[in-house]
């Protein structure tokens, strides 16, 4: 299951799964969730552009990482030893403009 603006990895069985910043190999982002889907149903990526609705209340510029379970989070939010990885950037309130960039791990 994935819902808007969740990054997501692929996993091993070659399904799209959302990420997490704990695990490194579910860090390895392709792009963020377009749509919420219940699984099996197929999801459409977006790895480089907006998903309109991914956030609430955000303030433009602001610099989105990944979250457990793959939610787009504030830096502040990550734990040391959590992989960096950056979504993208606020566009607006509700909007993320999908950037990826792995920066490693995150120190304590």
């Amino acid at each position: 299951n994935t819902t808007i603006g969740v990054g997501v990895y692929i996993s091993g069985n070659n399904t799209v799964a959302p990420g997490a910043a704990a695990v490194d190999a579910q860090a390895r982002v392709i792009g963020c969730a377009k749509t919420a889907v219940t699984s099996p149903a197929p999801v459409e990526v977006v790895s480089l552009g907006p998903v309109a609705g991914a956030l609430s209340g955000a303030t433009a510029n602001t610099p989105y990482y990944l979250g457990s379970a793959g939610t787009p989070v504030l830096y502040a939010a990550l734990v040391g030893g959590d992989r960096t990885v950056r979504l993208g950037f606020v566009k607006n309130a509700t909007d993320l403009e999908v950037r990826i960039h792995d920066y490693g791990k995150k120190s304590s």
